[in-house]
């Protein structure tokens, strides 16, 4: 919800009338959030995250995902739309598998889940710390991170943008991160099934 002025806290429970417009909706909004079962995140709230949101984790949902794209293609389905899901999969399986690897480099959950959906950002983060790309992953990544085509796997738009890009080379992109950031997470003794 952003950040509020301290003062607002301070007015909640004072009632509302005469205080400018602007504070009313924000202490309404407030209160609003805390009937629906929103509150702000705690010190404690953050830790958690933190020790619930490792690299494993990470990485293993991106496996997770990788390993049911690679389940879905082998079925071989009929439907005219079917390299959408398994797109969606691959890509949100990259986005994660590098979210896993920023964690193994000090990133807190909340500055890796504030990179959203940006697989530019992911790649160039990536890299700055020491990540090594195959000239087809970049090639890979940055056609997602310039165009829409994450957002239209997932919705009904017809004519993917992401140029010559197969499946087959998203598929190669998705087994070589998943490789290489296996590889780092056993190397700093975490166990992990490759």
């Amino acid at each position: 919800m952003g950040s509020r002025p301290p003062q607002l806290s301070l007015l909640q429970g004072w009632g509302i009338e005469g205080f400018p417009s602007v504070l009313r909706c924000e202490l309404q909004a407030q209160t609003i959030g805390n009937r629906m079962g929103k509150k702000q995140k705690t010190a404690a709230d953050f830790a958690e995250d933190e020790a619930r949101t490792t690299p494993l984790g990470l990485f293993n949902t991106a496996t997770a995902f990788r390993e049911a794209a690679e389940g879905l293609e082998s079925l071989s389905l009929k439907s005219v739309m079917r390299h959408m899901p398994v797109r969606f999969l691959y890509f949100h399986a990259i986005e994660l598998y590098l979210k896993s690897f920023l964690r193994t480099q000090s990133y807190t959950v909340t500055e890796v889940r504030g990179f959203g959906h940006d697989f530019r950002k992911l790649a160039k983060l990536a890299l700055k710390s020491g990540f090594e790309f195959s000239a087809t992953d970049i090639e890979v990544i940055m056609a997602l991170g310039d165009s829409d085509a994450v957002i239209e796997a997932r919705y009904i738009r017809i004519g993917a943008k992401i140029g010559s890009l197969s499946i087959e080379t998203i598929r190669g992109t998705c087994k070589r991160l998943h490789e290489a950031i296996g590889k780092q997470l056993s190397e700093k003794g975490v166990l992990v099934r490759r």
